[in-house]
């Protein structure tokens, strides 16, 4: 073997103890079996890990749907739609009461400081910043609504047709 410089094999040994260290704390030494006392291997393990999120991402969405209290089925007609949106705009009204009476309170408290009362007021009004502007929306789509159902198309040889442009911009707000 040639010579090597001084620094060289120090840096060699090292790789290699970094390597043994690795490969003894993986507990993967070679032989079949050795360290699975009912450990996974990291392949089940994020496998596991993703059908975990999937399930968590799931029961949100269930959680949300419920929550919403609203589905559309093929008997839903567009008036339901629009009376569901106004329930809605009616309720988001309430929580933005219920909201300034929260900031009122927090503001007269005597032990409270200046800057939590900010940090209060300051959370209040970006949420009813948020709450208005969902409210805002809500308000353009409560009008919506006939005796047709959601997904209902015109019976004259089922043929689409364009939207009324008219139409869809009073429903939308910028």
């Amino acid at each position: 073997m040639k010579k090597e410089k001084k620094g060289e094999g120090k840096v060699r040994v090292i790789i290699m103890m970094v390597m043994m260290m690795v490969m003894m704390g993986c507990n993967s030494g070679g032989v079949g079996g050795e360290g699975q006392v009912g450990a996974k291997s990291l392949s089940e393990v994020l496998m596991e890990v993703g059908r975990s999120a999937g399930d968590a991402f799931y029961s949100f969405l269930e959680l949300v749907s419920g929550t919403l209290g609203f589905s559309v089925t093929g008997d839903t007609t567009k008036q339901q739609v629009g009376e569901y949106f106004n329930k809605l705009g009616v309720t988001l009204g309430e929580a933005l009461k219920e909201l300034e009476k929260l900031a009122t309170k927090s503001e007269t408290g005597v032990d409270k400081s200046a800057s939590s009362k900010n940090l209060i007021r300051s959370a209040v009004d970006t949420a009813k910043g948020v709450l208005a502007t969902l409210e805002g929306c809500l308000e353009s789509l409560k009008e919506i609504g006939d005796a047709s159902k959601v997904g209902e198309v015109g019976s004259d040889a089922q043929k689409g047709v364009s939207a009324a442009e008219g139409e869809l911009k009073k429903h939308i707000k910028h």
